[in-house]
């Protein structure tokens, strides 16, 4: 309007001859209009501009990386919460990291390579695995809410507000040592699925505050 690009969208339930119409009329008044591009896409939402030119291509998946952000990311203890769906429970590895660009120094949220029906949390500080592995059991296909919880000797995994695994044995990171936010594993094994929220705390939240924050 007024003269601007504007970004159209409409979805329609799919039938055999399915079409889309755009009025330029305003009143009884036709408009005349620039039009640049159309992108028809399955499902009930718009993604972003997919180029092609000749032929179908398929969409690369988002991947969310933010570098430089030590100050935002707590160091010696933090919560990680995100609230997100696997898109399929298939034992392919899957991950949200923070980290300082390695796998060295790493908090790791991830489904996939351990078994199905599961979501996995591990820490490392300097190459060393702090707080043993937590482990969750929950339908991966569903939209849960997860934290995870590290601290010196308090390592915890929430779900869907719930407790459902804990090490109270272990060291965290020191300085400005995580810097890094990432749908993946530095690079690798790519978050695939759906996420609502992802957000950081400085601090290890208490058990209500955790509650609270991840009950469905």
């Amino acid at each position: 309007l007024n003269g601007e690009w504007q970004r159209i969208v409409s979805t329609k339930t799919s039938t055999a001859n399915p079409s889309f119409n755009l009025n330029t009329f305003g009143g009884s008044t036709a408009r005349n209009i620039y039009l640049w591009g159309a992108q028809v896409e399955v499902g009930s939402y718009p993604t972003s501009y997919i180029p092609t030119v000749a032929s179908t291509v398929t969409r690369n998946a988002d991947v969310i990386s933010k570098t430089g952000i030590s100050s935002l990311i707590g160091q010696t203890e933090g919560t990680l919460f995100c609230q997100i769906k696997n898109i399929a429970d298939d034992n392919v590895e899957k991950h949200i990291t923070l980290s300082d660009g390695t796998n060295n120094n790493i908090v790791d949220l991830y489904y996939g390579f351990w078994g199905a029906g599961s979501i996995y949390c591990g820490v490392k500080v300097a190459g060393t695995t702090q707080g043993g592995l937590l482990v969750g059991a929950l339908t991966v296909t569903n939209m849960n809410k997860i934290a995870v919880v590290y601290k010196t000797n308090r390592f915890e995994l929430w779900i869907n507000g719930s407790k459902i695994a804990e090490d109270l044995v272990g060291t965290t990171f020191s300085g400005t040592t995580l810097s890094k936010l990432e749908t993946a594993q530095n690079g690798a094994n790519t978050f695939f699925g759906n996420i609502n929220s992802i957000q950081l705390y400085k601090t290890a939240l208490s058990s209500t505050e955790l509650a609270q924050l991840t009950t469905l």
